[in-house]
Parts: structure tokens; sequence; C-alpha cells
């Protein structure tokens, strides 16, 4: 709980930053790349997921959210953000990130989810 009040803030500064709603999402989506990026899992997963709040069709949030899920022990959530994401996501190297799997480091790439009959 407290860690949701100690996001609040940061919440009420991202809305009130800026009116434009792609510079919006796009600030929850940095927001949660430097929580995921420190380890805080679950503080960017709400990071995240906001970003999807505002533009349910935002692929980098899904891709996000995937891999937040991947860390935090949700594998079935973290498929269903990635296909999401591979939905979404226009041709280019970010698709491609996508397609080469979440959360390698942690030895997981979607060939391992195919052959755990996540595909």
């Amino acid at each position: 709980m407290k860690q949701l009040f100690a996001l609040l803030p940061a919440l009420a500064l991202f809305a009130a930053c800026s009116q434009d709603h792609n510079a919006v999402k796009r600030k929850f989506v940095e927001s949660g790349t430097k929580y995921f990026n420190i380890g805080k899992y679950r503080e960017a997963s709400i990071m995240y997921r906001t970003a999807l709040r505002k533009d349910p069709r935002f692929g980098e949030a899904y891709y996000g959210e995937a891999q937040s899920q991947l860390k935090l022990g949700n594998l079935g959530l973290a498929v269903d953000n990635l296909r999401r994401a591979l939905e979404l996501i226009p041709d280019g190297d970010a698709r491609s990130d996508a397609r080469a799997g979440v959360g390698e480091p942690a030895g997981t790439s979607m060939r391992g989810l195919v052959l755990l009959g996540y595909e």
C-alpha cells in the first residue's frame, strides 16, 4: 500500500505535465522502464498499465507489461501481453525485439514459451 501512495504524486505529475495524449502515455512507459531497470517490477507494471489506460493500442506498453509480468512470475499474463504487443507494434526493431523473447536474461524466450504450449 505504501508503494501505491509513493506512486500517486508521480501519477499526478505526469497527468498535469502535458495535455498531449502521446506524451503522457510515453512518460508512463518511460517511468515503467526506469522502475523495471531497478528491479521494481510491480511499480513498473502499474506504470505500463496506466499507459494502456491512456491508449489501449500502445504496443510498447504491452511489451513492458509482458516483461514485468514475467519477472513477477505471471507467465500467463506475460504471454497474453506479449501477443498483444506483437499485434500492435509495427515492423521494425521494436517488433524484432518483442519477437526475440521476453525476459531473455532470465532464460525465457519466445521459443521457450512455444515449447511450453503458449503459442
